[in-house]
């Protein structure tokens, strides 16, 4: 089940993508994700790095159904 917390974070994530687009650098993803998940730095710092990469690549996590899950640690199907 995917928690509400991974679907609020995404929902957040595609927000901003959609406007400023902020959260596209590592940088300032990481923190955010770090305070709204409450996860550690280095945990928050890997995921976002990970959400980059794919946005560079096959770009998945631009359907927040998938993003969610990716959050909420559960495999993501495409």
């Amino acid at each position: 089940m995917v928690s509400q917390i991974a679907k609020d974070t995404a929902r957040l994530i595609k927000e901003d993508r959609g406007g400023a687009d902020y959260y596209y650098d590592p940088d300032i993803l990481a923190p955010f994700l770090e305070s709204q998940m409450n996860l550690s730095a280095e945990a928050a710092r890997a995921l976002a790095q990970h959400i980059r990469e794919d946005r560079d690549g096959a770009d998945y996590y631009d359907n927040e159904k998938i993003l969610a899950q990716y959050l909420s640690g559960h495999p993501v199907e495409v």
